[in-house]
């Protein structure tokens, strides 16, 4: 019984110093992937989207005028505003290294970090915005499609 207590004590730091270790991986990956500035564009893009979807509906009606769509614009950049605020990397890069800690192991932390520091990696990093521009311009096409099935199933 003393041994394992001896070896628990004994093996201990070197726990704590591997999982130090590799938050400061996950740290750095988390920086080499730009995950915080992915964010913002991805908050600002997502409410361009709404906005523009909005605007088209209330468009679409016909009798809204110019006072309620100005309305309609701006209560929903408060609300876009407060989301970004609680989604901000201040509150979510605790969660991102959690997550990214839990998810992945220190070697496969060290091969993404590896990839991500590659030419192919730094071309995905640097066109990610881009990829995911066309995604959500692709969907929202699609959604657009979907509209009248789902008022009609709505009815």
């Amino acid at each position: 019984m003393k041994f394992v207590v001896t070896c628990a004590l004994l093996l201990a730091p070197l726990a704590c110093a591997d999982e130090a270790t590799k938050a400061a991986k996950v740290d750095q990956l988390l920086t080499v992937m730009n995950i915080e500035q992915q964010q913002k564009q991805m908050m600002d893009q997502m409410s361009q989207m709404v906005i523009g979807q909005l605007k088209d509906q209330m468009a679409k009606q016909g009798n809204v005028s110019q006072a309620e769509m100005t309305k309609m614009e701006d209560r929903q950049k408060r609300l876009f505003a407060v989301i970004a605020d609680k989604t901000s990397w201040l509150h979510m890069k605790p969660v991102y290294l959690k997550a990214y800690s839990d998810t992945f192991t220190e070697t496969e932390i060290d091969g993404i970090l590896a990839f991500y520091k590659s030419p192919a990696g730094k071309a995905m990093i640097d066109k990610q915005p881009a990829l995911q521009g066309k995604i959500m311009t692709s969907v929202q096409a699609q959604m657009a499609d979907l509209m009248p099935l789902i008022e009609d199933i709505m009815k």
